[in-house]
Parts: structure tokens; sequence; C-alpha cells
């Protein structure tokens, strides 16, 4: 069961479209400037294909960009 659940969340990672304002974050992060504003709904999307990921930061959290991410941004798709 747990290799079926890997697997289709592997597949669920693969082929995301992001939308404009996604992509615009996604480089936010990449350039370090976590001041940018996004909705809650992009933010999850963002989480749940692992391109971000949240952090706490006393006395707030932070989104990070991951190596997921990283790469996604390089490869301009």
């Amino acid at each position: 069961m747990e290799r079926l659940r890997h697997q289709l969340l592997a597949n669920s990672r693969r082929h995301v479209t992001l939308t404009t304002e996604e992509r615009a974050f996604l480089k936010q992060l990449g350039n370090r400037q976590t001041q940018g504003t996004i909705s809650y709904a992009h933010r999850a999307r963002l989480m749940k294909v692992g391109y971000v990921r949240e952090v706490a930061r006393p006395p707030h959290s932070a989104l990070v960009i991951t190596g997921r991410g990283i790469a996604r941004l390089a490869s301009n798709k």
C-alpha cells in the first residue's frame, strides 16, 4: 500500500503546469525575496507538488524553495 501511495504521489508531481502567479512567486523565492504574497490556493498547490515548503521562524512561518522548485525554475518550463 505504501508503495502505491508513493507512486501516486510521484505521478502527481510530474508535468505540473504553473500559473503566471505561481511561477513569479517561485522566482521571488529563488531570489531570496520572501516578502511576496500569494493566494492560499496557489501556496497549497506549490507545497503539494514539492516546489516550496513551510518552515517555522518565530513568531511567523515562512516559505522556502526546495531543490525541486529550483530545478523547475532552471528548466524554464
